[in-house]
């Protein structure tokens, strides 16, 4: 079920901003949101009943359901607007490797993220490393709406973070060093 929601914002200059906020709910929890905001409440209210009957009658999964992690990825590593480090390029290149890379853009969630840094920790790589991959991948995720208009956004990451903290599966590497050289645990 599609909700609309219209909310007033003032910006600095005090001049009305309408933010027109869908929300799709299954099972009392929220699978799919969007907004765009415009100048005024009439655009914001007709975008938002244009944009409901559309998601009813095509659905809320825009036509990027079949795009994987590993395309994204792809594609990421093909920019050739992006001028990418050495080190960056061959993490995404390694990330192509894994399972992680097969998961559906639409299907990707926290619980994949802290899967994947597990499978990594086991085959022996260091935690700042394991960071490396989640912040990686994160960019790459981050970069998809602005630059290909892929729907997708990196809360599966942000909602992973203190979990994968938690877990010692993930650390920056001042903090890393601190615990291993002193022998003391500093807080996150």
């Amino acid at each position: 079920m599609a909700s609309l929601s219209i909310k007033k914002r003032t910006k600095s200059n005090g001049e009305a901003r309408y933010l027109a906020l869908i929300r799709v709910s299954k099972n009392g929890s929220v699978v799919y949101n969007e907004s765009r905001t415009f100048s005024k409440n009439s655009a914001a209210k007709s975008w938002g009943r244009n944009r409901i009957l559309e998601i009813e009658e095509k659905g809320y999964k825009n036509g990027e359901t079949t795009l994987t992690l590993g395309d994204l990825l792809n594609k990421y590593l093909s920019e050739k607007h992006f001028s990418l480090k050495r080190t960056k390029t061959n993490v995404l290149k390694l990330l192509l490797k894994f399972d992680i890379s097969k998961i559906k853009l639409i299907d990707l969630a926290s619980k994949d993220i802290i899967e994947h840094c597990k499978v990594r920790k086991e085959g022996g790589t260091g935690k700042s490393t394991i960071n490396h991959d989640v912040s990686y991948i994160r960019s790459v995720l981050k970069a998809a709406k602005p630059i290909w208009g892929i729907n997708i956004d990196d809360q599966c990451i942000i909602d992973s973070y203190h979990v994968l903290h938690e877990m010692y599966l993930i650390a920056n590497w001042i903090r890393y060093i601190r615990f291993n050289l002193m022998g003391f645990i500093s807080l996150y």
